[in-house]
């Protein structure tokens, strides 16, 4: 598992493979699955990669509740819960349903030539 965390440790995102590279002409980060597929990219900002072997927080997601702290995942004490658990759920439904429709309409649409 690797971690790419910003200049302070707040871990951005967690998954299998991430590296930074040249994609769609733009040097970013690649945020890769076990599979090797693209789950999401984002743009450098003096950012770092971290290899992490123990077990994550079910809730490593939520964005910055966690920092990397000399080898080690602790809760950031700056963060403080503005949301219930169920309003976090609501959201990521919202956010997986966005990018499943984004997929179906343009996506796939490009991918076979009729947009």
């Amino acid at each position: 598992m690797q971690l790419l965390l910003d200049s302070s440790g707040k871990i951005l995102f967690a998954d299998a493979k991430i590296i930074f590279d040249v994609f769609e002409n733009e040097q970013k980060w690649a945020i890769m699955d076990a599979e090797d597929h693209v789950r999401m990219y984002a743009l450098d900002d003096g950012f770092e990669v971290v290899d992490y072997e123990k077990e994550l927080p079910k809730d490593i997601d939520i964005p910055s509740k966690y920092i990397y702290d000399n080898g080690e995942i602790v809760q950031n004490p700056e963060w403080h819960q503005t949301e219930s658990e169920e309003d976090v759920l609501r959201k990521r439904v919202s956010n997986l349903e966005a990018t499943l429709d984004d997929i179906l309409t343009n996506v796939l649409p490009a991918l076979m030539g009729e947009i």
